[in-house]
């Protein structure tokens, strides 16, 4: 519960709300004493009757969104699944490119444009569309939605809420100066792209842009 975002509350208020409803409508209805003094108007309204289904369709379908990451900037969980075969050893060695060799995405190649890519086409069309990008450096600026940690001594990893879910993975070195960062600050950082999907974008080597101090 201690990970759950606005949306995940609003969702399972929503379910909770339906069966609350629903268990004091049972309650008034089989009560005798109730029955007896008759039940306000509103009780017996076709509004109270429905209300309980209201709330559950609702919720459900709130959670159900949120975990497609239509809304709240994607899943609540990191992925742990990666790019396959050649794919994946093509990321893997464009990121590791000396610094030296940094080659920056222009200002229009944004989280969203790489997404809409793979929106608009089938993933074999977009992994060919996207591949000149594998490995380049982006700045991604946005508001942090989760910080974790994988093992004692593994990688941290950044996310940021948006219409697409950015995974930010650093190593162990930034470690100190990532964790002092809290949920819904601001944050710049630049990273070697890695995985896209249509929902999804992961930046590896990433490393917080303190030449961009963001004013909140």
């Amino acid at each position: 519960m201690k990970n759950w975002t606005f949306w995940d509350w609003v969702g399972y208020a929503a379910l909770a709300l339906g069966a609350i409803f629903l268990a004091v409508d049972g309650g008034l209805r089989n009560s005798p004493e109730i029955q007896k003094m008759g039940l306000p108007p509103f009780f017996s309204g076709v509004l109270w009757a429905f209300l309980p289904l209201i709330f559950v369709i609702a919720g459900t379908l709130i959670l159900l969104a949120r975990g497609l990451g239509w809304i709240g900037g994607g899943p609540t969980t990191l992925p742990n699944d990666t790019p396959s075969s050649d794919r994946s050893e093509a990321i893997r060695r464009a990121v590791q490119r000396p610094a030296a060799e940094r080659i920056f995405v222009g200002p229009g190649v944004t989280p969203e444009y790489l997404a809409d890519i793979y929106k608009a086409h089938t993933a074999i069309q977009a992994n060919k569309l996207t591949e000149t990008y594998a490995g380049k450096w982006m700045r991604v600026t946005g508001d942090v939605d989760q910080v974790k940690q994988i093992g004692k001594d593994g990688e941290c990893y950044v996310t940021l809420r948006g219409m697409v879910y950015i995974l930010l993975s650093f190593d162990r070195g930034w470690l100190d100066r990532v964790s002092i960062l809290t949920l819904g600050e601001k944050a710049s950082v630049v990273g070697q792209i890695g995985r896209i999907d249509a929902s999804t974008l992961q930046l590896e080597n990433c490393e917080l842009d303190s030449a961009r101090q963001i004013d909140v």
